[in-house]
Parts: structure tokens; C-alpha cells; sequence
């Protein structure tokens, strides 16, 4: 038989006064993940609390968090005309790509 090696626990059967339902539980794995100012961790879990993996990961929180600063700075210094020049607004921009290529990269570094 093909699910002779399934435990107990994985099929469940219930009768509610008039019908039947079955459920089917597959075994997972939990992961939990731990997002702080300078540090990512992940770890990984089987159902009965064993640890299978801790990694810990270098979060660039701080580089992001630098350049949008400066971001706000030139808006707070250019008010309501850092929207019409080019070269404020061109800095902006340049500023807002790092960001975005900063948490691109790290998220493709984690997913790997």
C-alpha cells in the first residue's frame, strides 16, 4: 500500500451527527523569522521543536535608512520646488534607485 508509512495523527476522520469529513496533514516544517535594525534571522523548525537550521544575515536597514534621510532633507530644504528642478529632482531619484537596488539585492540574498 502506497501511505503504509503515514502516522496516525496525518489522517483524521470526523462524523458531525450527519456527515462525514476527512483531513489530510502533511508534516511542515515551521520557520521563524526575526527582522531587527541590523540583523535578519531565520530559523527553522520541525513539528516536534527541533532546530533543523539557524542563519543569521547582515540587514543594510542602516544604508536605506541613510539615503531616504537624505532624501527628506532636500525635500525639507526645497519644499515646494524640489518637484520643478531637475537637478534636485534627478538626486532624488538616483538616491530612491539605491534604495530599491539595496533591498532587491538583500532580498535576492536572503531567497537564495
Amino acid at each position: 500500500m502506497k501511505y503504509r508509512n503515514w502516522d496516525n495523527y496525518e489522517i483524521v476522520v470526523k462524523y458531525d451527527g450527519e456527515n462525514f469529513s476527512t483531513s489530510i496533514y502533511f508534516k511542515k516544517t515551521v520557520m521563524a523569522i526575526d527582522l531587527n535594525f541590523d540583523s535578519l534571522t531565520l530559523a527553522v523548525f520541525t513539528l516536534n521543536d527541533r532546530l533543523i537550521r539557524l542563519k543569521r544575515f547582515r540587514a543594510p536597514l542602516r544604508k536605506i535608512l541613510t539615503h531616504r534621510i537624505w532624501i527628506e532633507r532636500v525635500q525639507k530644504r526645497y519644499p515646494s520646488s524640489w518637484r520643478f528642478i531637475k537637478g534636485v529632482r534627478r538626486a532624488i531619484e538616483k538616491h530612491c534607485e539605491r534604495i530599491k537596488s539595496i533591498s532587491w539585492d538583500y532580498s535576492h540574498k536572503i531567497g537564495d
